[in-house]
């Protein structure tokens, strides 16, 4: 557990929390989780290695953006989760692209989030992870464990 923001999925977590999320209370729980971690499992699939870098064809989106421009933010829930091209995403911006949203399975209200779950770049790795087993429970703990995430690679080590 005290190495999963060594793995690559941990760190790309941590990045997306704390830089564009600003709250673990936007994970919808562990199917949530699992919801993000399948999506990204998939777009490491589709992204072609090129030169021994990885390309970055497709995204993992909301269909609720996670600064959505009308107060929401959207969630990590396997309802709002999709891998598209990058292109794509890139030109939703901080926009809705799911008109039928429906808040507590899209989005949370921003002004609803719950000031104990926050996060920000200034949140340490091991506040973080207090945060997520506190919000999803022991259940992070074992799922951490269970799947036997790769480590990432150091930056300038190539891809094989």
């Amino acid at each position: 557990m005290t190495g999963f923001f060594n793995t690559s999925f941990g760190a790309r977590l941590a990045n997306d929390l704390r830089k564009r999320a600003g709250s673990v209370e936007l994970i919808d729980g562990m199917n949530g989780l699992e919801a993000y971690y399948e999506r990204h499992k998939l777009v490491a699939k589709a992204n072609p290695i090129v030169n021994g870098k990885s390309k970055k064809d497709f995204h993992v989106a909301h269909k609720v953006a996670l600064n959505d421009s009308g107060g929401r933010k959207g969630l990590y829930s396997k309802s709002n989760l999709i891998v598209v091209p990058a292109r794509l995403n890139q030109s939703f911006g901080n926009q809705a692209i799911f008109i039928n949203a429906e808040p507590g399975e899209h989005f949370l209200w921003t002004k609803d989030l719950q000031k104990k779950f926050k996060v920000d770049e200034s949140t340490s790795h091991d506040e973080l992870r207090n945060l997520l087993i506190s919000f999803l429970g022991h259940e992070f703990i074992e799922w951490v464990d269970d799947k036997n995430l790769s480590r990432r690679k150091p930056k300038g080590e190539s891809i094989n």
